[in-house]
């Protein structure tokens, strides 16, 4: 169907063209192109298309909240009781913390290691307990954690890959560890993180399943199998 009109909005500001903002048309498919984005640009963008059968209008929102974070720690601990989670964050600004949930799964719990499912704990703001009501699977732990000194920084090997030159975002990477301690050998843990910029608190990640070193190893490297080849 001929669309006769399509407009674009940031908010309720119709938008037109300028050098920095850019429409295309080709067939059915609309473009809105933002050039050397900052801040003043992020808000709550629309497209508003109109033909004879109607209209219709479609939203999405840019924003300088951090991205969900990626766990980027090997799923097996080196040691009996502890464990050093690391992950990794791609935010326009220095995140300024982060929360760190983990908790202990049941025994032969395998959903977390077939499943990456989301579990929503909100956008951050008030929490500072140690107990949250999950999916009936135990209680979550919550730890603040600081950025380190570094709040950005790209690895030799991704510059030497891409001939000194990096990414947006690679240039924008932020990374965190911390070291969970007093954990049960042998059992399997599953976290989640949440990073803060000056723009607010970004979504939760996705679920990491990792597990401690001791008895109970063999059961959660049968139950990856299984998981695997189901």
């Amino acid at each position: 169907m001929f669309l006769r009109k399509v407009l674009w909005f940031r908010n309720t500001l119709r938008l037109e063209t300028t050098e920095r903002h850019i429409t295309e048309s080709r067939g059915s498919r609309h473009t809105l192109l933002l050039r050397k984005v900052h801040s003043a640009d992020f808000g709550n963008y629309s497209c508003l298309a109109d033909n004879t059968l109607g209209k219709t209008r479609q939203y999405v929102e840019l924003s300088g909240r951090p991205n969900p974070a990626e766990f980027t720690s090997e799923p097996l601990s080196r040691y009996r009781d502890s464990y050093n989670i690391s992950w990794s964050v791609v935010s326009y600004s220095p995140v300024e913390e982060y929360k760190l949930y983990y908790r202990k799964l049941p025994d032969n719990d395998t959903y977390g290691i077939m499943h990456g499912g989301r579990n929503h704990l909100g956008d951050g703001r008030g929490h500072m307990g140690m107990s949250y009501v999950g999916d009936g699977r135990g209680a979550w732990h919550m730890m603040i954690v600081q950025p380190g000194p570094i709040g950005a920084m790209v690895s030799s090997s991704a510059l030497s890959a891409n001939k000194g030159h990096i990414n947006q975002n690679q240039a924008f990477t932020h990374w965190g560890s911390f070291m969970l301690k007093d954990l049960e050998p042998g059992y399997n843990y599953e976290a989640k993180v949440q990073a803060r910029n000056r723009y607010g608190w970004g979504e939760p990640s996705k679920r990491f399943t990792f597990s401690i070193r001791g008895s109970g190893m063999n059961a959660f490297l049968a139950s990856r199998k299984y998981a695997c080849s189901t």
